[in-house]
């Protein structure tokens, strides 16, 4: 599997109410929000945080939106690279860091409100700074 949502997966974001991705043809600023825009005419808001992310080619998946705000769940493909995906998403809670099969310590993360199929993510604590050194 080359990314988390992978299009043969059971959790597919096109059906759990994510628009099908658009591949970016077009990076805009605007105010404190990012604009990428297909060929084919569609856009999509993203945060200035997920938008410095996304490149020209990449595949971009947000929930199916009303308004012009910027998605609060957001899962940006980069089809060119092997295992560079972005993911943002509302954190409900963060579980105690255990050893997974490989031996390397991570934490499970769960999604709240999770809207593109992606309940639960596993991030090894490599990843993660601890909220004292940032925050203390």
């Amino acid at each position: 599997m080359e990314s988390v949502l992978d299009p043969t997966a059971e959790a597919n974001p096109t059906d759990a109410g994510a628009e099908f991705p658009i591949v970016v043809g077009e990076i805009a600023r605007e105010q404190s929000q990012i604009v990428c825009r297909s060929c084919d005419g569609r856009q999509t808001i993203l945060s200035s945080f997920a938008g410095r992310h996304a490149r020209i080619g990449d595949e971009v998946f947000v929930p199916r939106m009303v308004d012009a705000v910027a998605a609060a769940e957001a899962y940006i493909r980069k089809p060119q690279l092997r295992r560079e995906d972005v993911y943002q998403a509302a954190v409900s809670y963060a579980a105690l860091p255990k050893l997974d099969q490989r031996g390397e310590v991570c934490v499970s993360i769960e999604v709240k409100n999770p809207q593109l199929g992606i309940k639960r993510i596993h991030v090894p604590c490599t990843g993660v700074v601890p909220w004292a050194e940032t925050n203390g």
